[in-house]
């Protein structure tokens, strides 16, 4: 009898996200939010539905603090990188072949975020393809999100727009979440290589490095393993080359992601269209090396990004 209740309200809940997903591309986001609650009161665990929900959350905040962004009267470089690396591919000036490692923000304030991330609960089910454990930033209480919005503008993006040569004023923030790697049986130790879905990605770490062992993010064409050295440092690099999560052996990895777009125009459509015909012209033609795929692809975003 239990059984056949749950798997009805389950039924009921798939049909609420279809109609909040209908609601979603008709541009109601605040009535697709508002649809995902009702079928939360009724199949509270519903994986696809929390996901679904916590999206359209972040998708809110990030688009409000980016469309009209405050001017700040100063802006703040961060110092200069102290690691830097590029792809092996000599005589190229595609500034998106370039990782770099430097201090950020200071150790009291991740320890805050961490405490604001647990206090909150982890989920797993807001990306389909390269899961993790995590809570967006959008969740978090409101002095977290209003300091790390603030310090995004103050210095992170200025920053990653003066490394990258890109105008701070095309770059917009549209995911940041805490991760949470675990050696602990049931957690997420490590996450498999990937490309995230926009240009550029960030990462801070959270948690001194001596707590744990292992992870690190592994970028394959670099052949390189990158640990941030302190809480509070971040690494910038495009999104578009290949790297993934090192698994974590002991202990607990706590770190800090963040997707930026490249907008007016906005290339994450730009390359997509342009993608689509090249896949139609490049079908049955033999794969290439992971180190050619990195290039091709970086050179594919950086000529977009220029236009």
């Amino acid at each position: 009898m239990l059984e056949a209740a749950g798997a009805s309200n389950d039924a009921v809940a798939n049909a609420v996200l279809c109609r909040s997903e209908v609601l979603k591309r008709a541009g109601g986001v605040d009535q697709a939010i508002s649809e995902c609650d009702r079928g939360l009161t009724i199949s509270p665990k519903h994986h696809a539905l929390l996901g679904f929900r916590a999206k359209l959350i972040a998708k809110k905040f990030w688009s409000n603090i980016f469309v009209e962004r405050p001017v700040l009267d100063k802006h703040q470089l961060l110092s200069p990188p102290y690691n830097q690396m590029a792809l092996p591919d000599r005589g190229s000036t595609n500034p998106l072949h370039w990782v770099h490692c430097m201090d950020w923000l200071d150790q009291s304030a991740c320890e805050r975020v961490i405490a604001a991330a647990e206090e909150f609960g982890w989920g797993c089910a807001r990306h389909d393809d390269f899961p993790t454990v995590d809570v967006e930033v959008s969740e978090l209480p409101a002095e977290i999100r209003d300091w790390f919005v603030g310090e995004l503008d103050r210095s992170l993006l200025p920053t990653m727009a003066s490394l990258f040569s890109i105008p701070a004023s095309r770059l917009a923030v549209k995911e940041a979440f805490v991760v949470k790697y675990s050696s602990e049986p049931g957690g997420q130790s490590s996450l498999a290589l990937h490309r995230d879905g926009l240009p550029f990605s960030f990462n801070v770490a959270l948690n001194d490095p001596a707590s744990f062992q292992g992870g690190g993010t592994r970028f394959e064409s670099l052949d390189q393993t990158v640990l941030l050295e302190n809480p509070g440092d971040v690494m910038m690099h495009s999104g578009q080359m290949l790297h993934g999560g090192q698994p974590v052996l002991r202990g607990v990895r706590y770190i800090l992601v963040g997707f930026v777009n490249v907008e007016n125009p906005d290339v994450s459509e730009m390359v997509a269209d342009e993608q689509d015909e090249e896949d139609l012209q490049d079908e049955g033609e033999q794969e290439v090396g992971l180190l050619e795929q990195d290039i091709a692809t970086l050179a594919r975003y950086w000529r977009i990004i220029g236009q």
